[in-house]
């Protein structure tokens, strides 16, 4: 009891509890600290830091600073443009897009070993006649074949011949027009008939414009998905070969040229890319010996060609998807240097003012922008003079599934002029007979030929915009009789060389929209304005 009295009028000492550190004075400025350097550094990172003009994985040009007008800041483009600027030119944009399709793989939701990124729809084919909408004459130039990727719609007839690993491959849609089978790239076909049916008459006004005394040719090209998508994801794109025969059986003493065929029986090598929605050269090789056959002459055997290897491609629909599969698996990029002798003149696109002569064949092209290997650009009018004198000479109509092709045409033609689709500003018709060709051909893939603002552009063509005054042939001077061997030229990345007196054109137009850049899918404009 004694112990416990003294224990009871024992002073007690107070215990202070533990301080709560997170509530404390110096965590709440630490946080403002580090809050505001971030938004700091962050912010001189944006404004500071240089910023990129160019986009390697979308291959297209950035946004450009908008030009100050009162009557741009009054309607809102100003300040429109100046976020766009902001938005579409972040510094490290390329590592940041990288590091984005490494963490969008992480999200995936595989069911069946099949991953769908963006909504991949079946519709019905149009079969009813369609009236063609007129063609604005101001609309910008098409910059490419494929301009918007038709919607999906019915599926194939016939099943594809895969191997039972390629059948097997786990498969992977995305952005609503690109499936990714293995580590390929394959974008989804959806057209219909009544356009391709436009095409075939649009080719036929060639033939009736031009007489009887040009022959005129269509070469329509299927498509990689045509042989490499298995037959149990066919619902998701069209059947190609159908609707090439179909253009084929609508065309007026016009030779359809059966590509298909060829690749059809070379579908193990490689004749289109993984990672590129074109074909390789090897492919428009194929396609090319289809032609020579049409023309009754034997192909150059490829066994001539001088054959080279660029390692690491990887193309456009890894910029369309950011599907980190293409990324991490570069392809080699295939090409064959032609074995005769010729020279290669280039002219400006709009006026057709000579700007001297070049190569056919850029080998300085690297990166993902290796398929530029051809005529270094689509923006730009092209002649080939050959020591072939037969006396024929050919025009190419051509999106760029063309360039390739041109290669192999120099033992059949004494002149070749390569006319893009999309680009030449002056009349078609009047300009084929002031230098004298023999013979044309179209030579387009099945989404171009599937496309209205294509078509319609090759329509245009013939008589060329409203109001113009043909441009007069000009020829380059040509000092030397004989033709050297082509050698390798020392160019840039994405242009031919020119005269110093004329700049060379962009790579894309400058009013070219995010819109209009090649083959992409509508989907993938509103999400990523490619």
């Amino acid at each position: 009891m004694i112990t416990n009295e003294k224990e009871k009028n024992r002073p007690k000492t107070e215990i202070t509890p533990p301080r709560d550190f997170k509530k404390s004075k110096l965590f709440h400025a630490l946080n403002i600290i580090v809050l505001v350097t971030v938004i700091g550094f962050g912010t001189l990172f944006v404004l500071f830091c240089q910023r990129p003009t160019y986009s390697e994985s979308e291959k297209r040009e950035l946004a450009e600073f908008p030009e100050f007008s009162w009557e741009s800041y009054f309607d809102g483009s100003f300040m429109t443009g100046i976020s766009a600027y902001f938005a579409d030119t972040v510094p490290l944009r390329e590592s940041l897009v990288e590091l984005g399709a490494y963490i969008k793989e992480c999200f995936g939701v595989r069911i069946d070993n099949v991953a769908f990124h963006g909504v991949v729809s079946a519709q019905p084919e149009v079969t009813e006649p369609v009236t063609v909408p007129p063609v604005v004459e101001e609309a910008p130039p098409v910059t490419a074949e494929t301009d918007l990727v038709p919607e999906v719609t019915t599926h194939k007839d016939e099943a594809q011949t895969l191997s039972p690993e390629q059948e097997n491959q786990d498969v992977e849609f995305a952005n609503n027009g690109i499936v990714i089978v293995g580590d390929r790239g394959l974008m989804l076909f959806g057209g219909n008939k009544v356009e391709g049916r436009h095409y075939a008459n649009v080719i036929n006004s060639y033939k009736e414009a031009l007489g009887e005394d040009v022959n005129v040719y269509a070469l329509v090209t299927p498509t990689a998905v045509e042989f490499y998508l298995p037959h149990k994801y066919s619902q998701y794109s069209t059947g190609e070969k159908e609707f090439i025969d179909d253009i084929y059986a609508n065309l007026v003493n016009v030779t359809g040229i059966d590509a298909y065929s060829k690749l059809a029986a070379h579908i193990n090598e490689d004749i289109y890319l993984k990672t590129d929605h074109h074909w390789s050269q090897l492919g428009s090789y194929y396609a090319y010996t289809a032609f020579a056959e049409a023309l009754g002459e034997e192909p150059t055997p490829i066994e001539d060609y001088t054959e080279k290897v660029k390692e690491g491609f990887v193309g456009s629909l890894y910029g369309y998807t950011n599907d980190i599969t293409l990324k991490n698996n570069p392809e080699d990029f295939h090409y064959f240097l032609q074995p005769d002798s010729y020279k290669t003149y280039y002219y400006r696109y709009d006026t057709l003012a000579p700007m001297g002569q070049g190569s056919l064949y850029f080998e300085n092209a690297t990166g993902g922008n290796m398929y530029s290997m051809f005529l270094g650009q689509d923006a730009i009018h092209t002649k080939i003079v050959t020591e072939n004198k037969n006396g024929r000479k050919i025009a190419v109509f051509k999106d760029s599934f063309g360039n390739a092709f041109v290669t192999h045409l120099m033992r059949h033609f004494e002149e070749i002029y390569v006319i893009d689709i999309r680009y030449f500003g002056t009349a078609a018709i009047d300009y084929l007979k002031q230098v004298g060709i023999t013979d044309v051909i179209f030579v387009n893939n099945i989404f171009a030929a599937n496309t209205n603002s294509l078509v319609s552009r090759i329509e245009r063509l013939m008589t060329g915009p409203v109001g113009l005054t043909t441009a007069p042939v000009t020829e380059p001077p040509v000092t030397d009789e004989s033709l050297p061997e082509q050698s390798e030229p020392a160019v840039t990345e994405t242009a031919p060389p020119v005269s110093e007196e004329t700049p060379p054109p962009e790579e894309t137009v400058p009013e070219t929209t995010t819109e209009q850049i090649m083959g992409t899918p509508p989907s993938f404009l509103s999400s990523m304005q490619q």
